[in-house]
């Protein structure tokens, strides 16, 4: 095993659209207004998310369907794929549902060594949160505390490195050797001090690690 880890989002990351969006647009008409209501502050990342998900009310088989149609960066497969040939851990840390995320990853056989999500089951054909308050990750906003999180796999390796693009990656990428971001992330971080890469892809990531670790 590598002594580094590289530690990715999930939506907006590894996908090219977060879920909420696909469900927003695929099933939810006011969804854009309920969407800027979060953003002013109105709701809890995580209320936001369960309110668009009771939207789209699907069966178990066709939220595995919906999964499969997530659009991702098609750098992604074979980044993942060089981590796991030089012996490198990856982590896949989200605030969303670990269940489409869990699916996604199993039907493109990505490997990874572990997905940090908030717990999630389907019922009553709705995708449901199951999040344990009194879990160690726990987060009122988010469900899950990406930083708590990353810090935790932090204590297994010298270096890490994150990838994200929006608000909660902020976080974790506070505390990591070397952040990557792109899109709303990329102001959040400048705004903040924390020492940055922007990037555009895994492709684009792959490139950059490589001048600084066995690849």
């Amino acid at each position: 095993m590598a002594d580094w880890a590289f530690i990715t989002d999930f939506d907006g990351t590894i996908s090219s659209k977060d879920f909420y969006w696909m469900m927003i647009d695929d099933f939810y008409a006011n969804g854009k207004e309920e969407y800027e209501a979060w953003q002013a502050g109105k709701y809890k990342d995580r209320d936001f998310l369960q309110h668009v998900f009771n939207q789209a009310p699907m069966s178990e088989s066709k939220l595995r369907d919906y999964a499969e149609t997530i659009p991702f960066d098609q750098t992604f497969k074979t980044f993942a794929n060089k981590l796991a040939n030089a012996n490198v851990d990856l982590y896949v840390v989200s605030a969303g549902a670990d269940f489409y995320i869990k699916h996604f990853l199993t039907y493109h056989d990505i490997p990874y060594t572990k997905l940090y999500a908030n717990d999630s089951a389907v019922i009553n054909d709705t995708l449901t949160f199951q999040i344990d308050e009194q879990g160690p990750y726990f987060s009122d906003r988010y469900g899950i505390d990406k930083k708590k999180v990353v810090k935790d796999i932090q204590s297994n390796y010298s270096r890490t490195y994150y990838f994200g693009d929006s608000e909660p990656d902020s976080h974790p990428s506070e505390i990591v050797t070397d952040a990557f971001a792109r899109d709303k992330l990329v102001p959040i971080l400048s705004e903040k001090g924390v020492p940055f890469t922007e990037v555009s892809s895994f492709e684009d990531i792959y490139h950059k690690l490589r001048k600084k670790e066995a690849l």
